[in-house]
């Protein structure tokens, strides 16, 4: 999960709702 900042610009979002 630590890209997930680096993917979370490209799939804010897509990855917003699996962070959040």
């Amino acid at each position: 999960m630590f890209n997930s900042m680096s993917i979370k610009s490209d799939l804010f979002p897509f990855f917003s709702l699996q962070i959040f």
